[in-house]
């Protein structure tokens, strides 16, 4: 919600309110954990995206991981932007002139104001992947970001398999996204499963240069009814508000699982119902 519709709630959200929120949703020191955020959805926050940070670690502590998207996915093959699209005449350009992906300064895009300050915390490690990377921050946090293949973006060789392997959590706070399921996908054997050809900008020794990979084609428009499903069918999500926001926790391999045989079950299903995540 904006600013304005959030302090005309009356209601003020401190850390130690949202510590307290977060511990009776199932958050516990020692806990691996991909974090989704909305801060607009938890309403009017004092501190913002600092005091939303400053909870998880006070929670997690460093003998746990937090795990944040940091994806920069602005380098990417401007032939697939949508949102908004470019002329055509200038997708040469765009590939000669892109800056590289550099982890210690690469801004993320679209995430929010939470991933993007985590992105800044001491001691984050940042993944290697020049689109799709992750920081992470906590005992883990070295395992979780090394190995980050680039032909591999949100499959086993990324964070969201070691993730999967460590047995973590995901908490969505304040939104439904869980990009768990895009482990689903690289798992699963679904009909019309297949590649697409990306490119992204990097440093390859020291120089600047457009590089192009192939990577499983994704597709997130069944990932509401997934969620829907899965939250329906078992007993793996726990709910609960956040400020004034609904929130989630599951476990990693509960929801990756889950989405990978209904996946190969319904997928392809001319009968299934699809929606916007």
């Amino acid at each position: 919600m904006p600013e304005a519709d959030a302090v005309a709630t009356g209601r003020m959200l401190s850390q130690q309110q949202l510590e307290q929120d977060l511990r009776s949703l199932g958050l516990q020191g020692g806990m691996h954990v991909l974090v989704h955020s909305s801060l607009n959805s938890l309403g009017w926050v004092c501190g913002g995206a600092q005091a939303v940070v400053s909870a998880l670690v006070s929670i997690i502590t460093p003998a746990g991981t937090i795990l944040m998207p940091a994806f920069s996915n602005w380098n990417s093959e401007p032939a697939g932007w949508r949102n908004p699209p470019v002329p055509e005449a200038w997708h040469a350009a765009i590939r000669e002139s892109m800056p590289p992906y550099i982890p210690q300064i690469s801004p993320s895009r679209g995430l929010g104001r939470v991933p993007e300050l985590f992105r800044s915390l001491p001691g984050v490690q940042r993944s290697a992947h020049p689109v799709c990377s992750f920081c992470a921050w906590g005992r883990l946090s070295g395992e979780l970001v090394s190995g980050h293949a680039r032909d591999c973006q949100l499959g086993e060789r990324s964070p969201l398999g070691a993730l999967y392997r460590a047995d973590g959590h995901v908490l969505s706070l304040g939104v439904r996204t869980n990009s768990m399921l895009h482990l689903s996908e690289h798992l699963a054997d679904w009909p019309g499963r297949s590649t697409e050809r990306q490119g992204c900008a990097m440093l390859v020794d020291g120089a600047r240069r457009w590089v192009e990979f192939e990577d499983l084609a994704t597709d997130d428009s069944d990932f509401m009814l997934i969620k829907d499903d899965f939250e329906r069918e078992t007993q793996d999500t726990r709910s609960g508000m956040t400020g004034q926001a609904q929130s989630r926790l599951v476990r990693a391999r509960a929801i990756v699982d889950y989405g990978r045989s209904w996946m190969e079950r319904e997928r392809g299903n001319a009968g299934s119902v699809k929606s916007e995540q």
